[in-house]
């Protein structure tokens, strides 16, 4: 778990880009770029299921000479039942990872933006205000990221999580409900991948 960069050997120069801010931002723009496209999901998983059909005859075969299903093999995660338990494996595992790869692209070089504010990612504001019931919160970034919106109370815990998912460059607004909260002072937060980049305080009534 966690990149490759930080837990092994690896060329000299790998670590030399990452220390470059400019090489940083495009790289995060090319993979989330390449998250709305050719490596989505979805598109993903329509590969591994187009490319399972077309080897279908070729699997059979494999099955009736060799039998290694309930049979473990070396270096295998685990014993599967069926050709399907695999690919079901498979989805999943490329599923969690791309996620994880997702909310963690930011935090992959050594170099880190102020923990509170990145001029890259800006809060246009939050209406109404003070909020009741529904809110929108209307926001700006500045290259592809994913985003989540957390609202906590003075305390530091944590009331409300909003999952935007994978965000493209530009404006955009997302809807918060505040309904069930306890009216008062509490501290909005916007999340690009692993970093807080601005915070504000806003009002809840009842």
């Amino acid at each position: 778990e966690g990149w490759r960069i930080h837990r092994n050997r690896v060329p000299f120069w790998w670590k030399v880009l990452l220390a470059d801010t400019a090489f940083v931002h495009r790289l995060e723009r090319r993979w989330f770029s390449l998250r709305t496209g050719l490596l989505s999901t979805a598109r993903l998983g329509y590969w591994i299921d187009s490319v399972s059909t077309s080897i279908a005859p070729a699997l059979a075969r494999d099955h009736a000479l060799w039998r290694l299903h309930d049979t473990y093999v070396w270096m295998d995660a685990w014993e599967s039942r069926s050709v399907a338990e695999e690919l079901h494996f498979l989805k999943t595992w490329l599923r969690d990872r791309i996620d994880w790869m997702d909310t963690h692209i930011a935090g992959i070089a050594d170099w880190r933006p102020d923990p509170e504010r990145s001029p890259l990612h800006t809060i246009d504001g939050v209406a109404p205000q003070p909020a009741r019931g529904a809110f929108t919160l209307a926001f700006t970034l500045g290259m592809y990221g994913h985003v989540t919106v957390t609202i906590s109370d003075l305390l530091g815990r944590e009331r409300l999580r909003r999952e935007a998912g994978v965000v493209g460059i530009g404006a955009h607004t997302v809807q918060l409900d505040a309904r069930g909260l306890p009216a008062g002072c509490y501290l909005l937060r916007l999340h690009v991948g692993p970093r807080i980049v601005e915070t504000r305080t806003i009002l809840i009534s009842q």
